[in-house]
């Protein structure tokens, strides 16, 4: 059982990692993303980040906040190296009162 203590830890972490994202992304294109390994990676592991943090919290912080994106929640690549698609929400992720 997931522990609901843990959840605003969790909704930190996917706070946290989305900044890091547009953080590293401010002034790059896709093209810069394309070539460059280190941002490559930065991004990606922050993606990992959120995915985990949201497949962990609870399914009664779910049901109060459908808003948070369920793209991310349950979805596991069926075997290593499967590509994962990634669809974020168009709003700010600031807008999304979760606590």
């Amino acid at each position: 059982m997931r522990d609901k203590l843990r959840d605003p830890l969790r909704l930190k972490h996917m706070l946290e990692s989305s900044r890091n994202i547009l953080n590293f992304m401010e002034g790059k294109t896709l093209e810069n993303l394309k070539n460059d390994k280190i941002l490559f990676y930065a991004v990606v592991k922050n993606i990992e980040i959120i995915g985990e943090a949201t497949y962990r919290i609870t399914s009664q912080l779910k049901g109060r906040h459908p808003e948070i994106p369920s793209v991310f929640v349950g979805r596991r690549p069926e075997s290593p190296g499967s590509p994962v698609a990634l669809i974020l929400p168009a709003s700010p992720i600031s807008s999304y009162p979760l606590l």
